[in-house]
């Protein structure tokens, strides 16, 4: 049943196709656009440096010194860092790609994986603060985009850490600064430590990021077609009847429904709806942390793929973008109410009240690890 289910999606996307040319080839043209002008240049490489390092044995390294730090903290190696650090800053789905190649090399467990997975895979900084906020014309709100965002996954991360087997969870183990210098230069340049020629590197580290970049390519240009193909048959409608309990839940209104079935799918094309509704600001603001923070099912199957090779699930993932999309909104209503924040217009009172919110929760969820 669930092959004839793909089989009567892809019919429809090729009967629309030959139906509506014109809008299919426009549809083509701005994903494979933002593809080459937006996600080719951020993500290729990090994917070629990181796959690099890896074959260096630099992540091995990475994996040892910052032990001490991610255990208590995530349960989670050392090597994870890089997943966390380049996941934040990259976007996805970079970090689901570094937990696939720790997974791969056996420097994580299946279950450090998912839980890896789940919160290390955001939207790109550049992309909050620039490209979003240029959408939304409203650079000002840029900083109330990424709070809604990245400590909530931090959060998220930190609540998973309970999710760790207790009986596979490592004992501490105290080691002085030089001991753990010394194991992880040894693990990166030691005597048993394989080193390719650096030709060989640089090809087949550069392949592998090729073939994951035009993945995420591919999927970009079929989740186009897809809500093209939605509109044209009324379903899109359908799933905005679907999402108006959203609406209701955080008093959005119904202008900003296309820009959320939209989003569901496709990140970026929910965005763009969502500049171009007539809603008033507040309520392009809750809807865009929504969008961000579920991601849109084009990321959600873009991650999957870089797991493909891989026995990773979105076990945790999934449930961890539900949670955040619906919390986002919550934070920001609840930053109104307390007077940090006024989402009716573009300034941003009380800013340093809010830091010291959140670095008091980070401080005081630190101390109950």
């Amino acid at each position: 049943m669930l092959n004839l289910f793909r089989i009567l999606i892809s019919l429809t996307i090729f009967w629309t196709m030959l139906q509506q040319p014109q809008a299919a080839l426009l549809a083509a043209q701005n994903a494979l656009g933002s593809w080459w002008r937006n996600v080719l240049p951020a993500l290729l490489p990090f994917f070629i440096l990181t796959e690099f390092l890896s074959r260096c044995g630099f992540i091995r390294a990475l994996s040892i010194w910052l032990e001490p730090i991610m255990q208590p903290l995530f349960r989670l190696p050392g090597a994870a860092a890089l997943g966390i650090i380049l996941g934040f800053f990259a976007g996805s789905p970079t970090g689901g790609a570094i937990a696939g190649q720790l997974r791969n090399q056996q420097l994580i467990s299946r279950n450090e994986g998912e839980r890896l997975t789940a919160f290390c895979n955001n939207a790109g900084p550049l992309y909050v603060m620039i490209t979003v906020t240029a959408a939304l014309q409203q650079p000002a709100l840029g900083i109330w985009l990424a709070l809604a965002h990245y400590p909530l996954n931090l959060l998220l991360g930190l609540l998973l850490r309970f999710f760790a087997p207790k009986e596979n969870s490592p004992q501490p183990q105290t080691q002085s600064i030089r001991q753990l210098l010394a194991a992880g230069w040894q693990a990166a340049f030691g005597q048993q430590t394989k080193v390719q020629p650096l030709s060989q590197m640089l090809k087949e580290s550069s392949f592998k990021a090729l073939t994951n970049i035009g993945m995420i390519g591919a999927f970009m240009l079929i989740f186009s077609l897809l809500l093209l193909t939605l509109r044209q048959t009324g379903l899109l409608s359908l799933l905005q009847i679907l999402l108006q309990p959203i609406c209701q839940l955080f008093g959005l209104p119904n202008t900003v429904l296309p820009a959320l079935s939209e989003g569901f799918f496709e990140m970026t094309l929910g965005i763009d709806t969502l500049a171009a509704s007539a809603a008033p600001l507040q309520a392009k603001l809750l809807c865009a942390v929504i969008i961000l923070g579920w991601s849109g099912l084009s990321i959600h199957t873009q991650i999957a793929g870089v797991l493909n090779e891989t026995d990773l699930t979105l076990k945790y993932y999934l449930p961890c973008r539900l949670l955040h999309c619906l919390a986002a909104p919550a934070l920001l209503l609840g930053c109104q109410k307390f007077g940090l924040i006024n989402i009716g217009s573009s300034t941003l009172p009380e800013t340093n009240s809010l830091f010291g919110i959140l670095h008091l929760l980070g401080l005081a969820q630190t101390f109950n690890v």
